[in-house]
């Protein structure tokens, strides 16, 4: 008899799975005024015992629904600004 590995058993994305999961709740808290920065996603999985590369898998699922994460310009950094 050969036995199934787990991932082969499985007939889900985890990672879409978790995306379409969270993506209701990411455009509601926008609608709240929050913004959602990658930085924010980022400890928002790692404290809901998610790991690094988890966050980048979920977020690109999430830019590939179309959900637009806010990015944060510090204008004393932009090097391009000043040209």
């Amino acid at each position: 008899m050969k036995i199934k590995r787990f991932n082969e058993m499985a007939d889900f994305d985890l990672t879409s799975d978790i995306a379409k999961d969270l993506l209701p709740k990411l455009q509601q808290k926008r609608s709240a005024g929050e913004k959602i920065t990658p930085q924010f996603f980022e400890l928002f999985i790692q404290q809901n015992g998610g790991d690094l590369s988890m966050a980048d898998s979920v977020m690109s699922e999430l830019v590939n629904m179309g959900f637009d994460f806010d990015v944060e310009s510090n204008d004393d950094e932009c090097e391009a600004c000043d040209n």
